[in-house]
Formats: structure tokens, sequence, C-alpha cells
């Protein structure tokens, strides 16, 4: 009994010391994910301009403001470009906070294309808030410039 209580308590330790979510001690940003230098950040809408040019660079930091934010996880968030909103996604390896919707955010990652199923951009839009019209218009599968994070950083 003694050893599975050690045990419990030694798991429990080891959990909360695997937060995702981490408070910058110099600043009032809050990271998620894996940290990153943010001093090289490049404009979002700059770097969509010539994202071919990044793709093949391993991983560059954007940053610019947040449209759109996963509000059934904070699993994903928009950022506010045209003609288009970029979409960054995390590979389900953390969550952001949902509350960060026109604040400045960081992202460290990589531009990758992705065909979108139906269902995912159906889902996407109920994740999104959109009414059950403009989910339901939605009607065959897109192929889009995504980027995946690593790390965010939310100012």
């Amino acid at each position: 009994m003694k050893s599975l209580c050690f045990a419990t308590f030694v798991l429990l330790i080891f959990v909360s010391s695997c937060s995702q979510k981490t408070k910058n001690s110099n600043s009032d940003s809050t990271a998620y994910g894996k940290l990153f230098d943010k001093s090289n950040a490049i404009n979002v809408s700059d770097a969509l301009a010539s994202w071919k040019s990044y793709k093949d660079k391993g991983e560059i930091t954007l940053t610019g403001t947040c449209a759109a934010v996963c509000q059934t996880e904070g699993c994903w968030f928009k950022y506010n470009t045209e003609p288009e909103q970029l979409f960054v996604d995390f590979d389900h390896v953390f969550i952001i906070a949902k509350d960060c919707k026109d604040k400045t955010l960081y992202a460290h990652g990589h531009f990758y294309q992705d065909t979108v199923s139906l269902e995912m951009l159906q889902e996407y839009a109920k994740d999104d808030g959109k009414s059950e019209e403009e989910i339901n218009a939605i009607k065959n599968p897109k192929i889009e410039l995504h980027f995946r994070a690593s790390g965010v950083d939310i100012d």
C-alpha cells in the first residue's frame, strides 16, 4: 500500500512538472509548447508573400495578430492576414488560451500545404463559432497553406 501511494505521489509530481504553459520571467508574455527566441520574428504577412522561400529552411518564427482561436480546446488559431487568414495548428502537442483573439502571437514552426477534408473544414467552422448556415455552406475539400507551430508565445 505504501509503495502504491508513493508511486502515485511520484506520478503526480512528474505530471505537474510537464506543464505546457510557461510564464516568461522577463516579460508579460505566456509561452506554450517549445520555448523559442522571438527576436528574429518575421511579420506573418511578409512571410506569406514569400512562403516558398521559407518552406525548406526548417523552423521560422512568425508574429502577427490573432484573428480567431479554437473555442473548443484552444488547439489552433488563425493569423489576421489577407486575403485569407493563416491557419496555425500545434499537431495536438499543446493547446493555447482561448481568449487570445486580437492579441499579438508569436509562432515558431514551419509552413506546409494541406488538403483539408470537408468534414474538417466544417469542424473548424464549428470550433470558430460559425452558424449552422455557414457550416452547411461548406461543400468541398480545400488545399490550404498552413503553419505547424512547435511553440507559441502570447504577448
